[in-house]
């Protein structure tokens, strides 16, 4: 745990985990036909469309043709399929989960995702400036991620990224922009999150992701001591890209307000000494701070201490000297 926060946490760096999905009940018998079996009259949302899991399941294994495959990605499934959440439990690394402080007024911040090979979703940052973990509970997903300061290829933003427009379909961005990726400095972060791993997604970074075969997957957005900061300076300075709260407020700018006091009320201290270890951080100059791709294509704080031994790096980049492809190493 100290090991995650001091060396993927806090830098803000991604990073597959191989320790927590397969001690999951779900691993053992999470299968679309297990799922129908359970709950095939559940209406889930895929999409811009609400369909039965039955239904959905044989559109999934019939889309052979499509381009860009329906997505089923589902907010209220735990509320919806009695008994589902026996089996996951939220990884002791994402435990901190702060939102929780607004009770029934926290955003929406769980999905269940199902979809065939193909399906998936374009570059895009989570909301709020939240962090998240992605489980892939059968098949495999392709991520392409680059950090928070850099854009990615075709894709384009209003100033302040309240806007983003990017090609409609992930094939598309594949077929006009993949090569420009590879050739570009720094290239992307690029990674295979397999059946039974889980991947740390950090608050800020770019995103895409597409299912390379038939997939299920369980998703969760939070926020932690590493970026509690983060989320409130979004949640005050753009109140107007603030999403996933539904009706719970009437103004957007109380949810600043809102979350801030209900958070010093409940962990009292806390956010004073964030706030205090943040502005030392800055203003101590014989120590400047590194960027967070500075420290990946460093690779600093290399460890190979037991505790490491769970996280599982299978991202690659390039050297900007070499045109060949750099894995860094897979650990167990």
């Amino acid at each position: 745990m100290d090991a995650f926060i001091a060396e993927y946490a806090k830098p803000n760096k991604p990073v597959i985990i191989t320790d927590v999905v397969t001690k999951w009940p779900a691993y053992k018998k999470w299968t679309m036909d297990y799922l129908v079996e359970k709950w095939g009259d559940v209406v889930f949302r895929a999409e811009a469309i609400d369909i039965k899991l039955r239904e959905y399941a044989r559109y999934a294994a019939n889309s052979n043709m499509d381009e860009s495959p329906l997505y089923l990605f589902d907010k209220n499934f735990a509320e919806k399929c009695y008994g589902i959440e026996n089996d996951y439990s939220v990884p002791e690394y994402f435990a901190e989960d702060f939102f929780k402080v607004l009770d029934k007024n926290r955003p929406d911040y769980r999905w269940l995702i199902i979809g065939p090979s193909r399906a998936g979703s374009t570059f895009h940052k989570d909301p709020n400036s939240t962090s998240a973990w992605n489980a892939v509970i059968t098949g495999s997903k392709k991520w392409i991620m680059y950090p928070p300061n850099i854009l990615p290829p075709g894709v384009f933003t209003s100033d302040d990224e309240a806007e983003v427009t990017s090609p409609i379909s992930l094939m598309e961005w594949h077929l006009n922009f993949y090569k420009e990726a590879q050739r570009s400095h720094p290239r992307p972060l690029e990674g295979v999150c397999q059946a039974g791993e889980i991947i740390f997604v950090p608050n800020g970074w770019w995103h895409m992701v597409v299912n390379l075969e038939d997939s299920i997957a369980i998703t969760q957005n939070f926020v932690g001591t590493h970026n509690l900061l983060n989320v409130l300076c979004f949640l005050r300075d753009k109140p107007d890209q603030i999403s996933g709260f539904g009706n719970s407020f009437e103004n957007c700018r109380d949810i600043y307000k809102t979350f801030r006091e209900a958070f010093r009320e409940r962990y009292q201290g806390v956010l004073e000494k964030i706030e205090l270890e943040n502005e030392r951080k800055f203003v101590n100059k014989n120590n400047p701070i590194k960027s967070t791709w500075d420290k990946i294509k460093n690779n600093e704080n290399g460890n190979e201490n037991s505790e490491v031994k769970k996280f599982s790096f299978n991202f690659e980049f390039e050297d900007s000297n070499d045109d060949s492809n750099n894995d860094v190493d897979k650990r167990r």
